[in-house]
């Protein structure tokens, strides 16, 4: 999980870190229980790793949009830059 997290997160441009910001807090929000409350005894384990997991693919997937929507924009100034 913490991985997956390094991956999603860390992997950002700094122009991305700053567009994503909210985000990122929103997902470390999530995490926060595993830094504090949780331990080996604890019960709500498997719901936390869920919610986890939900938390990074939701985070990753609005990554994958704003790259992509990143790539188109750069498309467009290239064609303008071009004409």
């Amino acid at each position: 999980m913490l991985r997956e997290y390094d991956e999603a997160v860390h992997t950002l441009q700094p122009i991305e870190k700053e567009l994503l910001k909210e985000k990122i807090m929103k997902l470390n929000r999530v995490l926060e229980p595993g830094h504090e409350s949780l331990n080996l005894a604890s019960l709500g384990i498997p719901d936390f790793i869920d919610n986890c997991l939900k938390a990074i693919n939701e985070f990753r997937d609005i990554k994958k949009k704003v790259r992509k929507s990143t790539g188109m924009i750069e498309d467009i100034v290239k064609s303008i830059e071009e004409a």
